[in-house]
C-alpha cells in the first residue's frame, strides 16, 4: 500500500515509525541515519533505491518486533535481525564516513511518544 500511496500518512498515524541513530565516540549528540530516497519519474517501474530503503525500514520493524519479547542483552545480540541491523549500520557508517566505533539505537516514534527500543554497547561495528 505504501508504494502505491507514498504521501498517504495513514500508516504513520496508527503505528510507530522506526529510525536508527548513531553516536560516534566523542560526539555530543546522536545522528540520524537517513533512509529516504528521492522518487524518480519512472520509479513506479524501476525503483531499486526506494525498494532498498523500504526493505531496510522493514528490517527495523522486524527487529523491533523481536525486541518485544523479554531478552537478555546477550540474547539480543544473537538475533538474526540484530545481526542484520548491525550490518546495515556498518554500511551506513561507511557511506556517511562516520567513525565505526559508534553506538547505535533503534527509536520508535508515534504521534504521542518517542521510545528508545534498543541502545547498543559501544563496539567497533566494522
Amino acid at each position: 500500500m505504501r508504494v502505491l500511496f507514498p504521501n498517504w500518512n495513514f500508516f504513520n498515524q496508527v503505528a510507530y515509525e522506526f529510525s536508527l541513530w548513531v553516536l560516534a565516540p566523542g560526539a555530543a549528540e546522536w545522528t540520524l541515519l537517513p533512509f529516504h530516497q528521492e522518487r524518480q519519474p519512472l520509479g513506479f517501474f524501476v525503483n531499486s533505491e526506494v525498494n532498498l530503503a523500504l526493505a531496510e525500514l522493514n528490517l527495523l520493524e522486524h527487529f523491533a518486533q523481536d525486541l518485544q519479547s523479554d531478552l537478555a542483552e546477550e540474547d539480543v545480540t544473537q538475533l538474526t535481525t540484530f545481526k542484520m541491523v548491525r550490518s546495515l549500520v556498518t554500511e551506513k557508517l561507511i557511506e556517511f564516513k562516520i567513525d565505526p566505533r559508534a553506538k547505535f539505537k533503534l527509536v520508535a516514534k508515534s504521534p504521542s511518544e518517542t521510545l528508545d527500543l534498543y541502545v547498543s554497547e559501544e563496539t567497533s561495528l566494522v
